[in-house]
């Protein structure tokens, strides 16, 4: 039987075959499969984006208009820089790295092509395999309360470490309030939330616990017409995430800002610890400023450490990728999500709003972490891109109101 290559991006089977590859969590590599099924398991990672790269790229080339031309570019763009700048910076080859922009982008590119071709479908797959996710990393913290492994004396669960779930949880909880929106059955809904809130007030992950508070009010305030229309939009957000970045990162500095977080807070100003890895990044990024030093986990384990223990990231999501990328990344970056903003600017609908109480809310916890080295990090680019693939007639669909 002929296999189109669209049935690649629309047919259940397929689809959920391609896009479980993309779902491993953490804990499989410390639960102890037999170690020939490991060894085959991280080749078959390594290369199976490159036929789905293939695919996209062909189905691209003759049904529809890219409108994913810019996440492309930033990926690309990490992929060299992986390659050319962390030889030219720490004379190494780093083709590990590159391998997992690679898969990021596959993936990406995969979905968001599925979006267009049926987007109820792959909105409703999503959030059916990202439940199951969140209530099997739900089950590991009510089975094994002390995790189910330890790795580098920290407790790890399913998804992994605790601070790490919010790269899950955020996805699995949009797909869910996005499936709720046009289906009857809002059952996904409530046992992802309930999954997922519970996981965290066992967990008490500081900076998840401020995410999904703060999306949760968000969502609730939405609901009123006078939020809706006048007091939540895309320029509240920018001026709201950019005064928290210039007064954590840049400001507190300062003496003056030292003095009133402990006046008010009773905080040193350091953020445990994460000041010291802003001021890192600062510098090495001063030093580095166009292209930065390339972006290899590895290497750059060299740059940052903290307590005596060495991390791959800035803890600050616009930080990391000036040091990683450098001016040229962090622009490319920006282009993906104006790209995405432009597209909800002029909507009053409560889809719209709902996106950017999302989006909102995980740029204000990437002003304290950066996720771009987790595994899972690719859905926050394809919740990005959802509203490109968004049109009239579904957004018109029950519980989608116009404000």
């Amino acid at each position: 039987m002929r296999i189109k290559v669209k049935s690649f991006f629309t047919e259940p089977l397929l689809f959920y075959i391609i896009v479980l590859n993309y779902m491993k969590p953490d804990s499989f590599s410390y639960i102890g499969l037999p170690e020939m099924i490991v060894r085959i398991s991280l080749l078959w990672d390594r290369f199976l984006s490159i036929p789905v790269i293939l695919l996209c790229v062909l189905f691209t080339l003759t049904n529809y208009k890219n409108k994913m031309i810019d996440v492309i570019a930033f990926y690309g763009y990490k992929i060299l820089g992986t390659v050319i700048l962390t030889y030219l910076t720490f004379h190494m080859f780093s083709g590990g790295g590159a391998f997992a922009h690679l898969r990021k982008i596959s993936v990406i590119w995969y979905l968001t092509i599925a979006m267009r071709l049926n987007y109820k479908s792959t909105i409703t797959r999503l959030s059916y395999l990202l439940s199951i996710l969140v209530v099997t990393n739900f089950a590991s913290i009510i089975l094994f309360p002390h995790g189910m492994y330890v790795d580098d004396n920290w407790q790890n669960y399913f998804l992994g470490y605790d601070n790490g779930h919010i790269v899950v949880f955020m996805p699995a909880l949009f797909f869910a309030t996005l499936h709720a929106h046009f289906s009857k059955r809002k059952t996904i809904f409530f046992v992802t939330w309930c999954c997922v809130l519970a996981s965290i007030f066992i967990c008490r992950s500081g900076t998840t616990v401020v995410g999904i508070v703060t999306l949760m009010a968000i969502l609730i305030l939405i609901y009123f017409p006078v939020v809706r229309k006048f007091l939540f939009n895309w320029k509240v957000v920018l001026i709201v995430i950019a005064g928290v970045f210039f007064l954590i990162v840049i400001l507190r500095r300062h003496e003056a800002f030292q003095d009133l977080m402990m006046k008010y807070l009773g905080k040193d100003g350091t953020f445990t610890g994460r000041v010291y890895l802003w001021d890192k990044a600062i510098e090495v990024f001063m030093q580095h400023k166009w292209f930065g030093v390339g972006d290899s986990p590895e290497l750059n384990q060299e740059l940052f450490t903290l307590f005596n223990q060495k991390l791959s990231y800035a803890h600050n999501e616009i930080l990391d990728l000036l040091v990683r990328s450098g001016i040229v990344g962090l622009g490319l970056y920006f282009v993906c999500i104006v790209r995405s903003v432009f597209y909800t600017k002029h909507q009053r609908s409560l889809f719209s709003k709902t996106w950017l109480a999302f989006m909102a809310s995980y740029w204000l916890i990437m002003m304290f972490e950066s996720y771009s080295s987790y595994a899972f990090y690719y859905l926050y680019f394809v919740m990005l891109i959802v509203p490109r693939f968004t049109d009239v007639e579904q957004k018109k669909r029950k519980g989608l109101i116009t404000a």
